[in-house]
């Protein structure tokens, strides 16, 4: 952690260097002015934590500095050390520069050296603090706009499977209308789709989630293994009474097939299978 910088201001340069000489083990980096006009100048190159400035100065009082202090560099602490004991110029002090606190002179050296640490550690936590809650404040934003586009993503969602399900359903219905017998499978010839035709006529138990080999004749089975396996844009199967129509799904010649389906139309009178 960085040491504490002080601006040490009075007119009395014996009252500087015995400041100085007092402070020299504290660990801080400090910085001396005989003016408050000196002490602003330094602020402006300077990034000064604790302003420690006598009362009464010619010129520029004490009073004086620590307001122009507070309203150009509010975060900088600040403290007066006076000689006198006028109690309007104390209430000034407070009031109008905000003073953390008023020390008389002549000081007890071991209280000033423990007024400063914990001034210093005081002041240290105050920024601390606010610093931690302008990040809670900014992370709560940040999670309020998160919120609002979850909120946003979640309700595009759920509007594009309710659209997804009315076109399921519509896509049900239309193959329900259909007057032959349409199934669909997947890759590994389970079923996935069937129409009410299908299910009234090809016999047995016919259900979503079944393997064809339940149901289908083996030249049927074989005839859509082969449009999987190789990719055939369809094939032709003829069995029985009916003639079976096995058409891939997906792929081509060069994509990966995702299944296949297959209707049933009944073979005209007199055409032999």
């Amino acid at each position: 952690m960085q040491s504490p910088t002080l601006l040490l201001v009075d007119d009395e340069p014996n009252i500087l260097s015995s400041l100085r000489r007092l402070l020299r083990n504290e660990g801080y980096k400090l910085h001396l002015a005989n003016s408050g006009e000196e002490a602003l100048e330094t602020l402006k190159h300077e990034q000064i934590d604790l302003v420690v400035s006598d009362g009464r100065m010619p010129g520029m009082s004490g009073t004086e500095l620590l307001k122009r202090i507070k309203s150009l560099y509010p975060d900088t602490l600040r403290i007066i050390l006076s000689g006198y004991t006028d109690v309007g110029e104390l209430a000034k002090a407070i009031n109008e520069g905000e003073a953390y606190r008023y020390i008389l002179k002549p000081w007890n050296d071991e209280e000033l050296k423990l007024t400063f640490r914990i001034a210093l550690a005081h002041h240290r936590l105050t920024l601390e603090n606010r610093d931690l809650y302008r990040r809670i404040e900014e992370q709560n934003r940040e999670l309020k706009d998160l919120n609002a586009h979850l909120e946003e993503a979640v309700e595009a969602k759920t509007h594009e499977l309710i659209l997804r399900n009315k076109v399921l359903t519509l896509a049900q219905e239309i193959l329900d209308h259909l007057p032959l017998p349409v199934v669909g499978l997947d890759a590994s010839g389970t079923i996935v789709q069937a129409n009410r035709c299908a299910i009234d006529q090809l016999g047995g138990p016919l259900c979503v989630g079944d393997n064809m080999s339940r149901f289908l004749p083996e030249d049927v089975q074989e005839a859509v293994e082969d449009v999987i396996a190789h990719r055939k844009p369809s094939r032709i199967v003829l069995t029985g009474c009916h003639k079976v129509t096995c058409s891939l799904l997906g792929g081509g010649c060069n994509g990966e097939a995702r299944g296949a389906t297959f209707t049933f139309e009944p073979l005209h009178p007199g055409v032999e299978p």
